[in-house]
């Protein structure tokens, strides 16, 4: 029953509704462009998350995978939806988000 009235109370947040709507699209542009200036493609997302793909990179998805792991971001591989190439990546905070995609730059560059 709590979670319950929580959940109705945050729905009745507009504001932040409204700013969080506005923030995660603003970093799916982000991302979006940033990933193309490495090579790598995303799948089109109305979520909080992005899917990429590292189908056509030189690299492994294993290794951008530990290569994010050991800067302490927590990437989840996507192969049981039968996407063996793909990475998924919640979008966050802008600080989290910027930490992601110097992290993508050090993998997809060493």
């Amino acid at each position: 029953a709590m979670a319950q009235a929580a959940g109705v109370a945050a729905l009745k947040d507009r504001d932040f509704i409204e700013k969080s709507v506005k923030h995660n699209n603003l970093w799916l542009e982000n991302y979006e462009t940033a990933l193309q200036k490495l090579g790598l493609r995303m799948l089109p997302s109305v979520g909080n998350f992005i899917s990429i793909d590292f189908s056509n990179a030189s690299y492994t998805v294993d290794k951008v995978y530990e290569t994010l792991e050991n800067d302490g971001i927590l990437t989840r591989k996507i192969a049981s939806y039968h996407m063996p190439n793909f990475l998924r990546i919640t979008i966050g905070t802008e600080a989290e988000n910027k930490a992601v995609l110097q992290s993508l730059q050090k993998a997809c560059n060493s």
